[in-house]
């Protein structure tokens, strides 16, 4: 038994912890500029003048009809090319520049124009909620109830309206009841009527 238990006596020795040394470049260091990346100014691509087809700055010939892209000819058409760009470009930023350069009456006149038509689409979506117009009772209350439950008023209206003449036209004719389902008939449709004829 003893000597089964003698090899845990052979076990190895705890080491010292070794010296931590940091290290002498960077972790993490900036990428190197590589040749691919475009300076200001520069044209990023080149135009074939005889396709048109557009290549990378450094091709040296076209990929669609194989011609050399580095003579003079197509130097000059892409330089022509280049420089009716930058035209356009500047042009461009000049007209934004303009649109944004609003004098104040001008801002104040926009601002006026879309405070009016602002308050010309709330008046027309709360039309309804006035009494004023022909927007007859049934139809506002139905426009005031949340989406979900507009299509069951309207079907409630619908059954009361047809309950109410259907009891009126085949109840006991003794009883009120008649009485009653033409009244709630006639008011349901009533409610829908316009207000002002």
């Amino acid at each position: 038994m003893a000597t089964r238990l003698t090899r845990f006596l052979k076990l190895e020795k705890a080491r010292p912890p070794a010296p931590v040394t940091r290290p002498e470049l960077p972790r993490f260091r900036e990428p190197e500029p590589s040749l691919a990346e475009e300076t200001p100014g520069e044209q990023p691509f080149r135009r074939c003048a005889g396709c048109e087809a557009e290549n990378t700055r450094y091709a040296e010939r076209c990929v669609n009809c194989r011609e050399e892209l580095h003579t003079p000819a197509q130097d000059a058409f892409n330089a022509r090319l280049w420089e009716e760009r930058q035209t356009q470009l500047a042009e461009e930023r000049a007209q934004i520049k303009g649109r944004a350069a609003l004098s104040s009456e001008d801002q104040r006149l926009l601002g006026e124009a879309i405070a009016t038509e602002v308050a010309d689409r709330e008046r027309f979506r709360l039309d309804w909620m006035s009494g004023e117009g022909r927007t007859p009772l049934a139809v506002r209350l139905c426009n005031s109830l949340p989406a979900e439950w507009r299509s069951l008023f309207l079907c409630s209206c619908a059954l009361a309206c047809v309950a109410g003449f259907l009891t009126a036209v085949f109840g006991n004719p003794d009883s009120p009841q008649r009485f009653f389902g033409v009244l709630i008939g006639v008011s349901v449709v009533a409610s829908f009527l316009p207000r002002k004829l």
